[in-house]
């Protein structure tokens, strides 16, 4: 059972669904071809899918020119922190420079929770 579930996307299934419904409303004398057709290909496309969201989430996000992700910057930092020849005045750099991003992160984070908690206010006293 377990098995079926890693093969079965749910998004494939209703997207088919739809598609099968289409052909029963559209062009119900391929009924009898296309239905077995779907039902064969739910389980590549569901594969197919599943490999675009596993790229999606390997692949590192875009940050904007002159602005680094905490993320890049934890890992350049633990890279360079790793070699033994650093001196220290350039682990401090590092960490400095690595503190500083995250700072910036954190206070980007922050205006998205604050516009966030004001939106639904905002909604409620234009109604």
């Amino acid at each position: 059972m377990q098995m079926l579930k890693c093969c079965l996307n749910p998004k494939v299934i209703i997207g088919l669904a739809i598609v099968g419904a289409g052909i029963v409303l559209l062009a119900p004398n391929l009924v009898a071809g296309g239905l077995p057709l779907l039902l064969t290909l739910v389980c590549p496309i569901s594969m197919l899918v599943m490999l675009g969201s596993m790229a999606k989430m390997g692949g590192a996000p875009k940050a904007a020119p002159g602005q680094g992700t905490a993320t890049g910057v934890a890992a350049t930092a633990d890279a360079a922190l790793d070699e033994s020849a650093v001196s220290p005045i350039a682990r401090l750099a590092v960490l400095e420079a690595q503190l500083q991003v995250l700072e910036h992160e954190r206070a980007r984070l922050a205006a998205e929770l604050s516009r966030e908690a004001t939106e639904p206010d905002r909604a409620r006293t234009s109604v």
